[in-house]
């Protein structure tokens, strides 16, 4: 199942929040990076058919998801920002009521539904469990369990470990990536960190405008003999750059190592080093394509 984007725009009272978005991916987990108002949200609200596009065309499987708005909105499982279910349900209450507003009317159709999607979250063992009782990476893969209960063609997860502790965020990226092996899922974030932990592919939004679609591999080998370290002892002053690109400025045993990105070597004791996500994104924020 292939998601195709292509020149996607919105436009709301004269203000664009999504400018010239095109991007595609055939399957897996894909990653849309950026800071927080870069249209993270809104871009998964059009994807969710919950907002109209201004401009371009969006096809998930083929099919046009303005032209056939209501087939695929049953079709596509969106999971927004801080989402949970509802506490005073037991986990598998949760699932089922899920279900019901799914139109799933019939108790043998919800019942294998609501198993599935639980056993995809790894669920099984606090199906009786009440939802408010669980920690809260839990109560969010209820959350996710209960949109999947309409067995999705795709899924979209709008910043789904924001506000989880680091052992539960691991947990539901590891979740979310076994879920990709069988239905496509798109996560946005703001995390650098989390993005290469993610995904393959990649799309890197700031303020609606597009500054990069395509795997993250290739975006790094872009920056390869491009991406320098400087060591400079703790009593010594940070170096001048001399146009470079500062990306990171490292703690280490022997001083600072001020990472950058420049075409050639900036200061005489500057390496070249191992490009990372965060040394392409910080050049992508600063210096973003025309």
């Amino acid at each position: 199942m292939s998601v195709e984007v292509q020149s996607l725009s919105r436009i709301v009272r004269g203000q664009k929040h999504l400018d010239g978005v095109s991007f595609a991916f055939p399957n897996g987990l894909f990653a849309v990076l950026a800071p927080p108002g870069g249209g993270k949200t809104t871009l998964v609200s059009v994807l969710a058919t919950h907002a109209a596009p201004t401009e371009g065309t969006v096809l998930v499987g083929g099919q046009d998801l303005v032209a056939e708005r209501r087939q695929l909105r049953d079709r596509i499982a969106y999971v927004p920002a801080g989402a949970t279910a509802p506490g005073r349900f037991t986990v598998k209450e949760a699932l089922d009521y899920s279900a019901v507003l799914h139109g799933l009317t019939q108790e043998a159709a919800r019942n294998v539904r609501t198993h599935r999607a639980a056993e995809r979250m790894r669920l099984a063992d606090v199906l009786d469990s009440p939802v408010e009782s669980l920690p809260l990476g839990t109560q969010r893969q209820v959350a996710i369990a209960q949109a999947l209960v309409i067995a999705p063609v795709l899924v979209l997860a709008d910043e789904p470990t924001a506000d989880l502790h680091p052992t539960e965020a691991w947990v539901l990226r590891d979740l979310l990536g076994r879920l990709a092996e069988e239905t496509p899922v798109l996560v946005t974030t703001a995390s650098v960190e989390e993005t290469g932990m993610l995904a393959g592919g990649l799309l890197v939004l700031d303020r609606g405008r597009p500054l990069y679609a395509g795997s993250i591999s290739h975006l790094l080998s872009s920056f390869d003999g491009r991406t320098w370290g400087i060591l400079t002892a703790w009593e010594q002053s940070l170096p001048s750059l001399n146009g470079a690109v500062r990306t990171g400025l490292w703690s280490t045993p022997s001083g600072r190592l001020t990472r950058c990105v420049a075409g050639a070597p900036p200061h005489p004791d500057a390496r070249s080093i191992m490009p990372l996500l965060e040394d392409a994104y910080a050049v992508l924020l600063a210096h973003p394509p025309a």
